[in-house]
């Protein structure tokens, strides 16, 4: 449960765990983040305030965290206090509010699949990527099998969020020394010789993401 219910005099109420609810209509209770941080005062006579009551009632609360349709609709939110879970569907990465600005925690993009721009996946082996987000690392995981890229093409481009960290220059060299790429910061992914017939695999390639 995100937080709790605390009178002055030191006596514990309980909460009903999915979504905090009026217990008491006393006057000297207020309401405590997980840090023991207490929350604006609202305009009413009593706790829980308006301002914390509509942020449980704008989001969904499950299991410690507020889930959002995006992040857009997360950042908007103006009512968070420190210590406080996010969640973003679209994205399905997981955040903690640090008092002025949201820090992913945690979160599992699961495989994409993108159209390539040069190229052509192998049959059942499509090109794709997969972003997995710890402590608020991102790895990027690469898989799939790409034919007929000419030199200097740009096979993908990999989106915000899923780029090297490491700069313009990290080339690899895929199938036994038969096929050079260079994976960029602006998430191109460029072919650095004609793979022709020829095709490369990226099972196996992973990096950390800016």
């Amino acid at each position: 449960m995100p937080a709790f219910y605390t009178p002055t005099e030191g006596c514990l109420l309980s909460v009903v765990p999915l979504r905090p609810k009026i217990i008491s209509r006393r006057t000297n209770m207020v309401y405590t983040a997980p840090d023991g941080v207490a929350a604006p005062a609202g305009p009413d006579a009593f706790s829980p305030n308006v301002q914390l009551k509509a942020l449980v009632d704008g989001g969904v609360e499950y299991h410690n965290r507020i889930i959002y349709a995006d992040a857009t609709t997360m950042n908007a939110e103006t009512r968070m206090v420190k210590g406080w879970r996010g969640y973003t569907t679209d994205t399905g990465i997981e955040y903690e509010y640090s008092g002025s600005t949201w820090v992913a925690q945690a979160g599992d993009s699961g495989w994409i699949y993108p159209t390539l721009t040069n190229g052509t996946n192998a049959a059942g082996n499509a090109f794709g990527y997969r972003r997995l987000l710890t402590s608020g690392v991102k790895v990027v995981y690469l898989r799939g099998r790409v034919t007929g890229v000419s030199n200097a093409q740009v096979m993908v481009t990999l989106p915000v969020g899923y780029r090297p960290d490491s700069g313009d220059d990290n080339v690899l060299i895929l199938d036994q020394n038969t096929q050079r790429v260079n994976f960029k910061s602006d998430g191109t992914i460029v072919a650095l010789s004609t793979w022709g017939a020829n095709s490369a695999s990226f099972l196996g390639v992973n990096f950390i993401a800016v």
